[in-house]
């Protein structure tokens, strides 16, 4: 049996405010649907810089495949 453990780190867009650092939230809406003000807030999940670091912890197993005959 072999074990490989890799660590790797990447840099990416954040997906919950899709790079833009802020997101759009809606103030006001009105009965019949339209909106008045919408205002923008700083994303809490990249704080605000449109980036986040992303790390990966995998560990592979490698073991050989055993196939059962079926009589």
């Amino acid at each position: 049996m072999e074990i490989k453990k890799y660590h790797t780190t990447a840099v990416q867009l954040c997906g919950d405010c899709l790079g833009e650092g802020f997101k759009l939230t809606t103030v006001v809406v009105y009965r019949h649907g339209s909106t008045d003000d919408q205002e923008r807030t700083r994303c809490a999940t990249c704080d605000g810089t449109g980036r986040v670091k992303i790390t990966k912890d995998i560990t592979l197993t490698i073991a050989p495949h055993v196939q059962h005959t079926v009589l």
